[in-house]
C-alpha cells in the first residue's frame, strides 16, 4: 500500500476528528475555518505524498503531515 493510500485510509477513518482539530487549529491561530480549505489541504498533502512518499505511517505521523 502506498503512502497516499495509507493517508487516505487514515483520513477517511478519522475525518470528523481531523476536521474538529483543524477547526480548533484555525481558531487558535486566528485563521478563518473553511471546509474548502480543509479539502485543499487534504488534496495538497495527498499530492505531496504521491510524489515523495510517507516516511512515518503511524497515526501521529500521518496527522503531523496533515497539519
Amino acid at each position: 500500500m502506498s503512502g497516499a493510500e495509507v493517508f487516505d485510509n487514515f483520513i477517511s477513518k478519522n475525518f470528523n476528528d481531523i476536521r474538529k482539530k483543524y477547526k480548533q487549529f484555525c481558531f487558535l491561530n486566528g485563521y478563518t475555518f473553511n471546509d474548502d480549505v480543509l479539502a485543499d489541504t487534504y488534496a495538497n498533502v495527498k499530492e505531496m505524498l504521491i510524489k515523495k512518499g510517507l516516511k512515518d505511517e503511524s497515526e501521529k505521523g500521518i496527522e503531523d503531515y496533515f497539519f
